[in-house]
């Protein structure tokens, strides 16, 4: 399509270019007069070549568009993970953090009524150490960092902007 594009284009040129350059004046004794004749041929000369050099501008365009890709599939949405995730988690207390399934450290949203949301924690907030534990990005690994027995306390550094935000949350 490219190949066409430049053709119509170089084409259209072609044709448009003696239209600009063509005089449509002829002698009429001492002046020169506009001939009605060649004023119409140019118009023509003019109007064809845009059209053509427009038709290969938005074959060009057509060309070099982007085409949506399907996007790699992210590590949090494959279905049986999550699955699996759920019932490696079932039974446990949970602090009412939802974490990013794109970069497992970010916070997503907060659960309401949560010891999360009564710590103050928000979304955009980043997850950084659990229980004195570098969190590694994978949001399943951060997930079960976070999880544990209902009642017991987990010491969550988070980081909101610049600023590190220790956070003491009992598991509900």
């Amino acid at each position: 399509m490219k190949g066409l594009a430049t053709a119509l284009l170089a084409i259209g040129a072609l044709i448009a270019l003696p239209g600009l350059l063509m005089d449509t004046t002829v002698a009429a004794g001492a002046s020169r007069v506009h001939n009605i004749g060649l004023l119409s041929r140019q118009g023509n000369l003019l109007a064809v070549g845009a059209l053509v050099f427009l038709s290969g501008v938005v074959l060009w365009m057509m060309a070099n568009a982007r085409r949506p890709t399907t996007p790699a599939p992210t590590r949090g949405a494959d279905p049986a993970a999550v699955a699996d995730l759920k019932a490696l988690l079932s039974g446990k207390g949970k602090t009412g953090i939802v974490l990013s399934t794109e970069d497992g450290r970010t916070v997503l949203a907060v659960a309401p009524g949560s010891a999360a949301a009564d710590a103050g924690v928000q979304p955009g907030d980043r997850v950084v150490q659990v229980d004195g534990v570098l969190a590694d990005g994978d949001y399943r690994a951060v997930s079960v960092q976070l999880a544990g027995e209902p009642g017991s306390v987990v010491d969550v550094v988070m980081r909101r902007g610049a600023d590190p935000i220790p956070v003491r949350l009992i598991r509900r």
